[in-house]
Order: C-alpha cells, then structure tokens, then sequence
C-alpha cells in the first residue's frame, strides 16, 4: 500500500505532495499543486493509479478543511467502486469562519498600530478597500421555468409570504433579497432605476407594494432586506437572495443580459438555484438558460458543478401510491441530459409544503385553503404510525453528502419539514458557502489587510528608502575612505610641489636626444669639411674650396635652424604630455572634478643664425714659390786643339724652372674652419638655453596653475570629511531606526500570513 501524504491549503490555493514521505518530482503532480482541490478531487485516485505504475491500494492523509476532506471521502467511495483499496486519515485544520475572525481582529489591531494607525484610519481608498474585501455578500440567483413554484420557493426560505405566486411570469424585475436579522415577516425595500437611482427610497413594504414596483417599467431593481429564515446566519457572510426573471420570461433586456451574467459568473462563483416544475417537465420552454448552464458546468472542478443546483419542485402533487418519485427524479435527469447537463445535483422538493410548516411555526395565519393543504400534506408525507403507510421522504430521493446530512441531523427541524426537502437544499448551499466562499473570503480579506499593512506601512517606500540609505551610507564610508586617502597623498603632493620648485623638471630625453644629434650633425659637417683643406693647394683650387664651404655652410644653417624649431615645437608636446601626465598623477587623481589641465601657450620662438660669409681668399694667404717647368736640349761644342787628337763637340739637358702661386689650405682651413665653428657653437648654446628658458617657464606656469587647483581643494577636502562624517552618523541612526520598523511590519505581517496556514 503506497503511503500519500496531501496537504491543501485553501486559502492560499496550494497543495503539497509526498509519496512514501519523499517529495515526488517536480512535474508529476504540477498540474494539482495550484488550483483548488474540487478542480481535481474526482480524478485523484486515476491519477496515482497512473502515476505509481497501476497501484491500486492507497493510505491517503489529508490535511485540511472538513469541507474539503468530505469531498475526498466521496471521491474515495467511487475509487472503491472501480476495485480500489483506500484507506483515508484526516488532520483537521482550523475552520474558515474562525480564521475570518481573526483577520478582522488584526484589522482592529492594525487601526491602533503605532506604526499603521495614522493610514488606517485615515486613507479612504485603503477603508474602501478594507471593506470591499470584507464585503460579506454571497449571491443565491434563483432561476426558473414558468410555473415552477419560484415565488412560492423563496417565500417558503423567507418563512413569510413577500413575493406573489400565481401560474403566470409574474417576475418581470429582478428583487434582491438581503438577509438580516430582522423579525420574521417584516420587510423594508426600496426601488431603484437603470441608472442605479432611487426612485422609491428604503421603506417597509407588503405583497402588494411588491406587485405594484414590479410592474413599473423604470424599475430595474427592488432591494429587500428580510429574515432568509432557512438559512444558517453567519457573522462574516450576507446572503442575498436574487429572484430573477427567467431569460424566456423577461421582457427587459437588460434584465436578460443580467441573468446570463450571474449564470456566467465565474469570479464570484454565485450558487444558481434552478427551480423546475416536476409536473411539466420536457416541456423545454428554457432550452437557452440550460445550454448556457451546461457550458458553465463543462469547465473543470467539482465547483462548477456544486454551484449549480437543481430544484425539482411541487413533487408534492404526485401520489406515491400511484406514481413512482425515482422515474420523476430520472426524467429530470435525461430532460437535463438532452440539454447537456450531465451528472446534475437533483432535488425533489415540495417548496409548498415546507412554507406551510414555516408560516405556521412563524404564527402567521394560514387561509382555510391552506389549512386544508396542510393537513393534507401532514397525512401524505408523515402519516400516524397506525398507518400502513411510510409517507414521502425526498430527502431519500437526494444524493446528499456526510456533512449536509449531519447538519440535517442537527438542525432544529421537525420530521414533516425534513421531509419537505427544502431543509436539505439550504444546508447543501450552506455547505457550498462553508467550502467555497468562505475560504475564498478569508483569502481576499488576507491579501487586502496584507496590502493595507503594506501601503499604510509604506513598506515599499520604507524598503526601497532603507535601500538607497544603505547605499548612501557605503558611498559614505567609501567616500570618506577616499578623502582620507587624499588628504594622505595630498601630503605627498605638496611634497612634490616643493620639489618642483626647488629643482624643476629636466628636459624631456627626447629633446635631449635631438639637441645631441643636431650637434653631432654640425661636428660632423665641420670634419667633412676641414677634410677638404689638406696641404697646399693652386690659388684656384683654394677659391674653389672655400665657395663649397660657404655653400654647405649655408645649407647647413638653414637646415639646423628648422631642426632647432621643430625641437623647441617637439619639446612643447613632449612638456605637454609630461606636465599632463603630473597633473593626473597628482591632481587629477585625487580631485575628480577638476578641469582638464591646459599648458600654458608661449610665444613662438624661432630661432636663427647669422648668415655665416666664407671669408674670401686674401692676397697674403697667396705664396710664390720656384719650381721645375722643363728640361731644354742646349749646344755644348767646343773648338779642336792641336794637343789632342780628336775634336770636343755636341748638346745637353738642361732644366728650366718658373715661379707658381699656391695657397697652404691647412692654414686656410684653420682661419675660416675656426670661424664657421665658432658661430655654430654660439647658436647651438644660444638654442640650447632658448630651449631651457622655455621648459623653465612651462614649469613654472604650471606650478602657479597646481597652487591654484590643489591648495583650495586641499581644504575643502578637510571640511567635506568633516560633513560626510556627521552625515554617516545620521544616516545610520535613520536606516537603524527604518530596520526597526520594517522588523516590526514583518512581525505583524507574520501574524496575519499565520491566519492562512495550516
């Protein structure tokens, strides 16, 4: 036998499973554990025959209300019926009508409620809303067939006669009647138009005042409030008791539209009792009211069903000795079936009979037809026991539930009453009321107490405030971390700014590394040329050496000269990048509202170099020298001497030599090199400190610039520290004392969600 474990709770609509103490996957049971539990009852036991493998044999505990657990037990019996073994245990919750109690006990509690009492009291949407929810109405709509004893069925309920009964539509306004406690037989009323205006204001009326407001054709509903001596007073449900015109017998369309609404209405699940003659029966003259009933009853849940009730009235007309109630009773039923009405509650009823007894009980006089009818009914339904003779008992006839038959049993009726059937047919809408609406009414005044703390409360205000402070007070705490951590590096900070200004900044080593190569180019041009001005050289070749000197000399300087400004233009960026750079580090950082830091704009400087003249050749630098030209063939004969016995004769080379100018391009160099040396030296040291004197005063503006940023901002920093430490004080003591009220609010609200638990 497989152990199931359910738990329903009603209020809040959930339903909770376990198998064998263990909780059973989550889709295996999902379409159960959020709707009510008539939705699925009838079903339950297919269900986990389907679901536990084709078990048949179940211990079922159910815990919950009564009401539901009866509906457990019938659905038990019939899996019975299919071979099922169940065995059913019942853990009791707290009825409904204790639990609505105690909800308007809280409400009382919250109207004093230091932290609810203000908005309780005050706030009209929250009072309108309070009462809303605890609107105490629950509708009974009666419908029914021509003739079917509608009238004569209510005023039997009343225990007084009000409405008129006759063999015709006499209906043709739609009368509400509002239980009260009033005396038996009184009736106030008054008559309202279609615009829901008082025509005729809140007066006591009679039998014919009723006739006469129904047949004015402005009425468009007559508010009653009376004695509903039939049914059980409850203190936290109103009935009100509806006679409605039927949808073939109005003659208002409004009217009809109305009564197809209350059919219809599956919100406030209203009970529809359905009145139908049992000696007219087929006579399908509402087959439109009954389709539209049947479509209502083919939606899902044992709700849809119970709420629709069906009276077969004046079975009191029928001789039992001679006619058979149970085939009446199956007429019924295939008349209901033929319109789509499967498996309805029938209830043969003598609505006649039981406002005789009730008249009589209630001391008002019956007339001699009626004395004669009642006599005749006490012989017809309870005989003397000398009679061989059982009487009619419809309760018989009547599939009734445990729980209706042990209100019956409890009730303060007499035999002949019980008999009547109608007793039956008000504990079956007590029930209904007990099982339904009363759980749905605890649920609705829960939710709108639960919203009336919340709002009152300004729970959610107060939350998302708690929030937003909490959050306050970490940006507090991160903030003055902050400002300490500047007020500490702000130390460092004017450190370095007496660094600064003691010792400057060097010139960025890119500046450097262009100063350096601008020299090394102007060496290297220098040894180029001196490397043209060795030894001695023509006075032509000279000129022509020293033209190339000036030539290059003057390419040179114009090129150095734009090399010495693009210098000067890089090292502005270069200083831009690394003042900027400081700035972050040191201002920046720490105060994040500062304006970007701009570099001071200085003049353009543009540097340049007199024009550097060669030195044209001099006279003196000119030397003369003597030097070989040629040799020349010269006649060196001479005459014959008598003492010699040959002749002396013939010629000879002889070298011949010319003066020649020359110029010593060493020392040419050394005059000239010297010179073009000398005046790029000057230019490059003259740059060089251009240069210098312009860092120097970018730095210098620059330090101007962060006195003025850092020095004010260093002491607002020590004020703001001040403040934000005073504003964290205050701002904890608020979100402490927010936290105290939101626990308090929990607390209450934890007494009020306690009301819907099991």
């Amino acid at each position: 036998m497989i152990n199931i474990s359910i738990k329903h709770n009603p209020f809040t609509v959930e339903t909770t499973f376990l198998v064998d103490g263990k909780q059973p996957a989550d889709n295996v049971y999902s379409e159960f554990l959020t709707q009510r539990f008539q939705q699925w009852v009838e079903r339950l036991f297919t269900e986990l025959s389907k679901k536990n493998n084709g078990a048949k044999k179940f211990k079922v505990t159910f815990q919950g209300l009564e009401s539901d657990y009866l509906d457990l037990v019938v659905a038990a019996e019939k899996a019975e019926k299919e071979r099922f073994e169940i065995q059913l245990e019942f853990q009791k919750a707290e009825n409904a009508d204790t639990r609505l109690k105690n909800i308007l006990e809280l409400v009382e509690e919250a109207k004093n409620h230091p932290l609810l009492c203000n908005e309780m009291q005050t706030n009209t949407k929250i009072l309108s809303d309070l009462n809303a929810s605890f609107n105490k109405e629950f509708d009974i709509y009666v419908v029914a067939t021509m003739s079917a004893g509608k009238s004569t069925l209510i005023n039997a309920m009343l225990g007084a006669d009000l409405l008129p009964a006759a063999n015709e539509a006499t209906t043709s306004t739609i009368a509400k009647i509002y239980d009260t406690d009033m005396p038996i037989g009184e009736f106030h009323g008054e008559r309202r138009d279609f615009n829901n205006q008082i025509v005729s204001p809140i007066q006591s009326i009679n039998l014919q005042m009723l006739k006469d407001w129904n047949i004015q054709e402005d009425t468009a509903v007559i508010n009653i409030n009376a004695n509903i001596s039939g049914m059980e007073k409850r203190n936290h449900v109103q009935l009100v008791l509806s006679d409605t015109p039927g949808i073939n017998n109005s003659q208002n369309e409004k009217h009809k539209e109305t009564t197809i609404a209350h059919l219809k209405d599956g919100k406030k699940n209203p009970i529809i009792l359905y009145v139908l003659n049992a000696t007219t029966l087929g006579v399908d003259d509402d087959k439109n009211t009954l389709t539209t009933i049947s479509e209502k009853m083919k939606e899902s849940g044992v709700q849809n069903k119970d709420r629709f009730i069906f009276v077969i009235n004046k079975m009191d007309q029928f001789n039992p000795e001679e006619e058979n109630i149970e085939s009446t009773i199956e007429r019924t039923k295939e008349y209901l079936k033929k319109n789509g009405i499967e498996s309805p509650n029938v209830y043969p009823i003598s609505a006649y009979l039981a406002r005789l007894i009730r008249k009589d009980n209630n001391k008002q006089k019956l007339t001699k037809a009626e004395d004669g009818d009642f006599y005749s009914f006490r012989m017809k339904f309870n005989p003397d026991k000398d009679d061989n003779y059982e009487g009619i008992d419809f309760n018989l006839y009547m599939n009734l539930p445990q729980l209706v038959k042990d209100k019956l049993k409890n009730g303060n009726y007499d035999n002949l009453e019980l008999r009547s059937g109608l007793p039956a047919v008000e504990k079956t809408i007590d029930t209904y009321i007990e099982k339904y609406n009363v759980p749905e009414r605890v649920f609705r005044a829960y939710r709108a107490l639960n919203n009336a703390i919340k709002e009152c409360s300004n729970e959610e205000k107060l939350t998302i405030s708690l929030k937003a402070d909490q959050v306050e007070i970490d940006k507090l705490k991160e903030s003055i971390e902050s400002i300490k951590k500047v007020q500490r590096e702000s130390a460092n900070t004017n450190s370095y700014l007496n660094d600064l200004k003691e010792k400057g900044i060097g010139l960025p080593d890119e500046t450097i590394r262009k100063l350096n190569e601008s020299e090394r180019k102007v060496n290297t041009l220098i040894n180029n040329l001196s490397g043209l001005f060795v030894g001695k050289g023509e006075v032509a070749t000279a000129i022509n050496r020293l033209n190339q000197v000036q030539n290059d000399v003057n390419y040179a300087r114009n090129d150095i000269i734009v090399t010495y400004n693009n210098i000067i233009k890089q090292m502005d960026e270069l200083m831009k990048d690394e003042l900027e750079k400081i700035y972050k580090e040191y201002v920046k950082k720490l105060f994040k509202d500062v304006n970007t830091f701009e570099v001071p704009q200085l003049y353009n400087v543009q540097l340049q170099i007199e024009n550097a003249i060669v030195k044209k050749l001099d006279n003196k630098e000119i030397e003369k020298e003597e030097v070989f030209s040629h040799y020349e063939t010269v006649d060196v004969s001479t005459w014959w001497k008598p003492w010699t016995k040959i002749g002396i004769g013939g010629t000879e080379q002889r070298a011949r030599y010319k003066t020649v100018e020359y110029v010593d391009l060493k020392e040419l160099w050394e005059s000239r090199g010297k010179d073009i040396s000398m005046k790029f030296t000057q230019f490059t040291s003259k740059a060089t400190k251009d240069i210098e004197r312009r860092q120097a005063q970018l730095v210098e503006q620059y330090i101007q610039f962060m006195d003025a940023e850092f020095t004010p901002r260093f002491n607002e920093i020590i004020s703001d520290l001040e403040n934000k430490m005073k504003d964290q004080k205050l701002l904890e003591k608020k979100v402490k004392q927010a936290k105290e009220n939101l626990e308090e609010i929990e607390r209450f609200k934890q007494k009020v969600a306690e009301v819907i638990k099991l």
